[in-house]
């Protein structure tokens, strides 16, 4: 468990749960590319509220704007911002066995918003949904062993 000398950590509110049911509904229907991007929204938004708690039970929320916009993104696979994460969490999540998958749906997710990913196989994209998982379960077990509730 890390040492917060703040102030406890709130558990997130279930967006990103939510999110990755939408995502599940959309692989029933067929629609494979944007299941994976709502997947990967799922993960961010657990990292933008993540980071909203540690900059809080650090004692420094004054610094998660100007932080939070200078990074411009939550995307856990960037450099910076795992960077942060390191720093605030005193966890390496990148030494994971899980984080090769995620790195790869970090890609695959970058490609169909940015790049020329058109057609993603089934296996691919549960392949990036359990990634999604993975990444999300290792952070709730992780950084929220002791949470309290979240708020109304």
């Amino acid at each position: 468990m890390l040492p917060t000398p703040g102030a406890a950590m709130t558990l997130p509110k279930p967006y990103y749960q939510q999110l990755m049911a939408a995502a599940e509904r959309l692989i029933e229907q067929n629609e494979l590319a944007p299941a994976v991007i709502t997947a990967f929204t799922a993960c961010e938004v657990l990292t933008e509220q993540l980071f909203d708690e540690l900059w809080r039970s650090r004692g420094l929320p004054q610094l998660a704007r100007p932080i939070g916009m200078a990074l411009r993104s939550n995307n856990l696979a960037d450099d910076r911002v795992r960077t942060v994460y390191n720093a605030l969490s005193q966890d390496r999540i990148e030494n994971q066995l899980f984080w090769p998958s995620f790195k790869e749906f970090a890609k695959l997710r970058n490609g169909l918003v940015h790049g020329n990913e058109r057609n993603v196989p089934l296996q691919r994209v549960r392949d990036a949904i359990e990634a999604a998982k993975s990444v999300q379960d290792y952070i709730m077990r992780r950084l929220y062993p002791f949470a309290l509730p979240p708020a109304p």
